[in-house]
């Protein structure tokens, strides 16, 4: 039985993409940040070598208006095929995101938050200057009690 090519791909590529720092910094609050074009740049030689094609697709899983009409909260489902030109053997990823927003970006952050956390961890990516960042490390207080989302309990 021939193993497919798409495995020894994505080792491949990861062994070729370098760490990744936080080169980037929020103006409003401060913190560093390793942006998706960070990780975008980074990628695309790699997986050239390795022949790997990444093949994105999303699925909005909730859009919902936070209480009293001030933030816009988005949660996605990124599912990536990762496709070797070698043999046409592939692999399917998925990931969950989430983003809320106060103006008009809780989508593009939850679409990049996406596509970074599917990078590092299928690519097992090394990052400079600590871990990634916790999902709870920084927590944006909304009341979620009029949150609708089978994919997510209410707090309270």
């Amino acid at each position: 039985m021939t193993t497919p090519m798409v495995y020894a791909a994505i080792l491949k590529a990861g062994s070729l993409i370098p760490a990744i720092g936080k080169n980037q910094k929020n103006a409003a609050q401060g913190w560093k940040f390793r942006g998706i074009d960070d990780v975008q740049n980074l990628l695309g030689e790699p997986l050239r070598q390795a022949k790997l094609a990444v093949l994105p697709n999303y699925e909005y899983i909730s859009e919902e208006t936070a209480p009293g009409g001030k933030g816009f909260r988005v949660v996605v489902r990124g599912t990536y095929t990762l496709v070797c030109s070698e043999d046409s053997s592939s692999c399917t990823v998925s990931y969950l995101a989430e983003a809320i927003d106060f103006g008009d970006k809780a989508s593009s952050k939850a679409l990049s938050m996406c596509y970074k956390y599917f990078a590092f961890q299928t690519f097992i990516i090394p990052v400079v200057g600590g871990v990634l960042d916790d999902g709870d490390k920084d927590v944006v207080e909304v009341d979620t009690s009029s949150f609708k989302s089978k994919y997510f309990a209410k707090k309270g």
